[in-house]
């Protein structure tokens, strides 16, 4: 990893961490649909952040998912279960931003937020490798 990938990777990661830290003051507020956004963001920025440790750069929210995918998932550095839910949240990311029928209550995030703790961490292990 170059000096400036390194920088790169440590702001998105101190990104990552903050948008994190958001969220319990979405749930404590109710507002679940902002709550989901701010979850997938912070693994977003993550997942941004392990990418860029190998020199990728994607444009896309798919393409970064795609990647994560290709280098991480199906070498066996992130599990399938973790990459399952970044897809879930970015499906329900896309929901609750963009279509104006789906509701999500509280049991449909507070199911979510562990999760992200761990992915955030997870993605935190395997660049401290």
């Amino acid at each position: 990893m170059t000096t400036g990938n390194s920088e790169m990777v440590s702001l998105k990661m101190i990104k990552a961490r903050k948008t994190l830290d958001e969220i319990a003051i979405l749930v404590e507020n109710e507002l679940w649909h902002t709550a989901i956004n701010r979850m997938y963001y912070a693994c977003f920025y993550a997942t941004t952040a392990l990418l860029a440790s190998i020199d990728i750069h994607t444009k896309t929210h798919n393409g970064a998912k795609q990647m994560l995918g290709q280098h991480f998932v199906k070498t066996g550095k992130v599990s399938e279960s973790l990459n399952d839910y970044y897809a879930e949240l970015f499906h329900m990311r896309q929901s609750a931003d963009y279509e104006d029928v789906e509701i999500y209550e509280k049991e449909d995030v507070l199911q979510l937020v562990a999760p992200a703790h761990d992915f955030i961490s997870e993605i935190e292990k395997l660049l401290s490798k």
